[in-house]
Formats: structure tokens, sequence, C-alpha cells
């Protein structure tokens, strides 16, 4: 199952979501095989939240302090983007690839990198956190001409498999990821 919903903004929300969506279901905490999350900011090696620019009440936290009922070895958090780097690895446009570069363009501009099949997050966890150098509430740059050099330079860094490209429709118009796409395509490698 997916909870369909705007995402908590406290522990203890995150943590009374899944206890209302469990009961709807009549399961328990024991009943649950796996949950996870994906958090809005940085994360360190243990999975302890270091920084989020949108949820800074999850700073300092681990996943067993937010879902205390549920076992700890089922649950399982990390960065949004990354999680969605390895969604779109096992299910979407990059199934089956090993390295994957997967850039979101929302509010923020962040990317996700899998290699050799694994989530990359750096020493610290920062890797690919560039929305948060801005802010909360920043507004990055509008036309994708200008993010075009970054992803190049990015991309024959780690030199990808496969480059996703995800957009908010809300965020972001059609015209940024057809002027991004055609920018990019310049200098790809073929």
């Amino acid at each position: 199952w997916r909870i369909a919903s705007s995402p908590p903004s406290t522990p203890h929300a995150i943590a009374s979501t899944v206890d209302v969506f469990l009961s709807g279901q009549g399961l328990s905490h024991q009943d649950v095989a796996a949950v996870a999350i994906g958090v809005s900011g940085i994360l360190d090696i243990s999975g302890q939240v270091t920084q989020s620019t949108f949820l800074p009440q999850l700073e300092g936290m681990m996943p067993t302090d937010v879902l205390r009922g549920i076992p700890a070895e089922r649950v399982t958090w990390g960065n949004d983007v990354d999680l969605a780097a390895l969604g779109e690895a096992t299910y979407g446009a990059a199934k089956g690839e090993r390295d994957v570069l997967y850039v979101r363009f929302g509010t923020n501009f962040n990317t996700g990198l899998l290699l050799d099949g694994e989530i990359r997050q750096g020493h610290h966890g920062v890797a690919g956190e560039y929305g948060n150098l801005f802010g909360k509430g920043t507004r990055i740059e509008a036309q994708g001409v200008g993010y075009a050099p970054v992803l190049i330079a990015l991309s024959h860094l780690v030199d990808p498999d496969i480059l996703v490209i995800s957009a908010d429709a809300k965020e972001r118009p059609s015209t940024f990821i057809s002027e991004l796409v055609r920018e990019a395509e310049r200098y790809w490698p073929t």
C-alpha cells in the first residue's frame, strides 16, 4: 500500500498517519512487513537526519524515533530523491540499469545517484543535495537552459548508463523540460 496524503509535518504526525492507516486496514504494527519513507533533506550514513530545509523538525531523528511500534529492521528511510532514483532503476525509466543519475526539479534541484545498483550518498550524505544550498522558499532559475551545463558536468563526472529527469508539472512548465533536454542532448555522450 501507499499512503496517499500530503506529507505529515512532524514526527508525531508521521507516526499518527501510519497508525490511522494501519487501523483502517485492521492491521497492527506487527503486521507490517516493511515501511519506506522518503525524507526531504540530508541523512548521514547511519540514517539520522542532519538537515531538512522543509521539515527541520526531523533533524537529529532516526526512523525508529518516528515509527516506534514497527520493528526497526522493517523500517527504511532515506533521502526522497535517492529513493526515487532507486525506484526508477527498479520499476521505472531506468529499469535494469546499474549506473543512474536521477535529477529532480521541483521547488529545488536535487539528484540521486546509483552506482553499481547502489545508492551513493557520499561520505557526509550530501551528494546531490543542491537544493539545500539555496534554503527554504528560494526560487531557483526557471529556465532549463541554465541547468544543462550542470547536468552535463554531473553526467561526465559519473558517466551513468542513463540520465532520468523528473519535474513537478506544477513547479516547472513543459517548456522547461524541453529546453533542458534540447541543451543536454547537444553534449550528451553517444
